[in-house]
């Protein structure tokens, strides 16, 4: 493995296994597992029940913005 796949491994994150968020950053010497903190945290959302008129990126954008930061919509669902 090189470094550029090491990047590409934890700017693609967060990965998801069996509905479990799986979150990865780099190791550091001395670092303390019990002290890490999360300052964000990525979420998945369902839209159970949205009507289909509604399913256009700035109608879902709008959404993402009202729950956090929206960052992108699944291939997916586009």
């Amino acid at each position: 493995m090189n470094i550029e796949d090491r990047d590409k491994i934890f700017e693609g994150g967060p990965y998801f296994f069996a509905a479990a968020g799986l979150y990865m950053w780099p190791w550091m010497m001395n670092s303390v597992q019990e002290r890490e903190t999360f300052t964000s945290v990525l979420v998945w959302i369902r839209l159970y029940s949205l009507p289909l008129d509604y399913w256009m990126s700035k109608y879902l954008k709008a959404i993402g913005n009202k729950l956090g930061h929206f960052l992108k919509i699944s291939e997916a669902t586009l």
